[in-house]
Parts: structure tokens; C-alpha cells; sequence
């Protein structure tokens, strides 16, 4: 479960660097009320809320091994 979790971060990372270098290179072509009028319309917001439920569902499944305590 760690490494799918791990997984998960990465991808989220990546998915939020490329979405921001997009945006920015909107902003210095000149573009950017486009690029907004297509990401609005598009299907980017059911996507992104999609991933965030499976980032929920992935914090509420236990760790098979929990972390030893040591006193």
C-alpha cells in the first residue's frame, strides 16, 4: 500500500508541475483566456476530482504492517 501510495504522490506532483509550466506558458504567449475558457470546459475538473476522491480512498485503507512502537 506504501508504494501505491507513493505512487499516487508522484503522479500528483507531476500532474500539478505540468499543469502550473501549461499555465505559465499561456500567461507569456498571450493566451491565457483561452487556455481558462478550455480548461473550463473540459473535462480537467471532473479528472481532478476524481483523483482527489481515490487520494481520500487511498487514506482511509489501512497499512497492512503498521509501524512498530517502540518504547
Amino acid at each position: 500500500m506504501k508504494l501505491i501510495r507513493s505512487i499516487y504522490v508522484l503522479l500528483t506532483a507531476i500532474g500539478i508541475g505540468s499543469g502550473y509550466a501549461v499555465s505559465q506558458q499561456h500567461f507569456f504567449t498571450g493566451t491565457t483566456a483561452a487556455y481558462t475558457e478550455w480548461i473550463d470546459r473540459s473535462i480537467v475538473p471532473v479528472a481532478a476530482l476524481v483523483w482527489l476522491v481515490a487520494g481520500l480512498g487511498l487514506s482511509l485503507i489501512p497499512d497492512k504492517n503498521p509501524p512498530e512502537v517502540t518504547e
